[in-house]
């Protein structure tokens, strides 16, 4: 799990979760679910993003809650894409 403006500490303490700090540490998934429109993520490519997963026989799948991509351009990144 990665919240660039969570505090790693109570959401330890809190809720159990290991809050990453930096992208790049986080070992591949295969589903990606952006439930907050942080700036940073904002400004992430879907090619970025899509580097960060398995790629296997399906294609990863991307949640987005909050509807900071399209269906086509997450199509075209290689997702297969949900949004609220």
């Amino acid at each position: 799990m990665h919240d660039p403006l969570a505090d790693p500490h109570e959401a330890k303490e809190e809720y159990g979760l290991q809050l990453y700090s930096d992208l790049k540490k986080i070992p591949a998934v295969d589903v990606v679910i952006l439930g907050v429109a942080h700036d940073s993520y904002r400004e992430l490519s879907l090619k970025k993003l899509a580097t960060m997963c398995n790629r296997g026989e399906r294609a990863p799948v991307l949640i987005d809650v909050r509807g900071l991509w399209t269906h086509e351009l997450a199509k075209k990144a290689g997702f297969h894409y949900w949004r609220l």
